[in-house]
């Protein structure tokens, strides 16, 4: 996801978290597991691949009243 464009982190993300689904289907589990596979791919790329603040515009980045050059 790091060489996606800034605006296509996001259905890049999706897009891997759709494949590795569909490809876990196809994996033995033990009885009552078979929902980890999908959880665990969702919490890695909410938690590691996309950052919070992407995609969004400046304006909702940065307070109102402040310049882009008060904020750190």
């Amino acid at each position: 996801m790091d060489r996606a464009e800034e605006r296509l982190k996001r259905p890049v993300a999706l897009g891997c978290v759709v494949t590795g689904i569909m490809v876990a289907a196809y994996v033995d589990f033990p009885p009552g597991l078979e929902w980890l596979p999908a959880v665990l791919l969702l919490k890695l790329v909410l938690a590691h691949g996309v950052p919070e603040r992407l995609g969004q515009p400046a304006a909702a980045v940065v307070p109102t009243g402040e310049s882009r050059d008060d904020v750190a």
